[in-house]
């Protein structure tokens, strides 16, 4: 494993943590929907844990990856936790043959945080409202219709190759400085046609009529956005592909620290408040039961993935 070399310490006879505040790796910018909800979640789990959180963010590497290898090679003492996404958990192992981790042996899942919906928008200039309207005009603009998938080893990228080969469409790439800011900048002021993001970002300018949603990419609609239908409803089950966030330690933490982690984290993801606040967002709350339930989810989503991966012809850094 390139890059990375884990830690041989013992945890056996450990406390659960030692006397420093806890580092909680974010591997995206601030005004993601994970630095979000990290920040919804950090009051309470403060409090349940008897200690300082202190964010770490830690950006860039192909989809991601920084944040999680950073978070790997720590000191597995208790006090570093990840907050970590689909991409850079579940999709990266099949798409990067040479990521420097493979995340369930480097690191320890805790639970899952929320489900993170992901809608296509288009600018109001396009002139489509509905899927069925945008489809009919990228058949009949065929390369002309510009798109950005923030990175080129994202689910966004996966959900467009899906789109186009489940549709029978061709768009167009283009480049878009500045990353996923940078991106929904392009799509609100028409410099790009339409846009896969996360739904948090795309709130403001729907209501506000810069950009329209189409359809949502997640198995049941986005709680902020109700009359935005799923791809799955439209006929399209495959872009059924969405976005998550979970919390994850690295591996060789002591279970007294990863219990104390899962339990705090319950606490923050069952307070009403957060609740309400990460809907209003966009966001939808789901815990994990336990860690191992944890486990066998990123299990089975890597998997997926993978196939959908395959199917979609993204299998490597290209």
């Amino acid at each position: 494993m390139a890059g990375y070399a884990r830690s041989t310490k013992p945890s056996g006879g450990m406390m659960a943590f030692p006397d420093k505040p806890i580092r909680w790796i974010l591997p995206f910018p601030p005004g993601g929907s994970s630095n979000e909800v990290a920040g919804f979640m950090k009051p309470v789990m403060e409090e349940a844990l008897g200690r300082s959180i202190e964010f770490d963010v830690i950006t860039g590497g192909r989809g991601g990856s920084n944040g999680p290898i950073a978070a790997a090679a720590a000191e597995p003492d208790g006090c570093t936790m990840l907050m970590a996404t689909v991409g850079n958990m579940a999709l990266l192992p099949s798409i990067l043959p040479d990521y420097e981790i493979t995340p369930l042996e480097d690191l320890i899942p805790v639970t899952k945080v929320a489900d993170t919906p992901d809608p296509l928008v288009a600018h109001s200039s396009l002139g489509v409202s509905t899927l069925d309207e945008f489809i009919a005009a990228a058949r009949d603009r065929p390369g002309e219709i510009t798109y950005n998938p923030i990175n080129a080893a994202s689910i966004h990228r996966l959900e467009f190759i899906s789109l186009m080969n489940a549709a029978g469409i061709d768009l167009r790439q283009v480049d878009v400085e500045g990353g996923a800011n940078g991106a929904i900048a392009a799509v609100e002021n028409g410099d790009l046609d339409v846009l896969f993001m996360t739904a948090p970002r795309t709130l403001a300018p729907i209501a506000d009529g810069r950009i329209n949603g189409l359809a949502v990419a997640s198995p049941r609609r986005a709680g902020a956005l109700p009359d935005v239908p799923t791809f799955a409803e439209l006929g399209y089950p495959a872009l059924e592909i969405g976005s998550w966030m979970g919390l994850l330690m690295p591996a060789g933490s002591p279970d007294e620290a990863v219990a104390a982690i899962f339990d705090a984290a319950a606490a923050a993801l069952s307070d009403a408040d957060i609740i309400g606040k990460a809907a209003e967002r966009g966001l939808d709350i789901d815990a994990s039961a336990s860690p191992a339930a944890f486990r066998g989810f990123v299990e089975a989503e890597t998997a997926r993935l993978a196939g959908l991966a395959s199917g979609a012809g993204l299998t490597g850094w290209n």
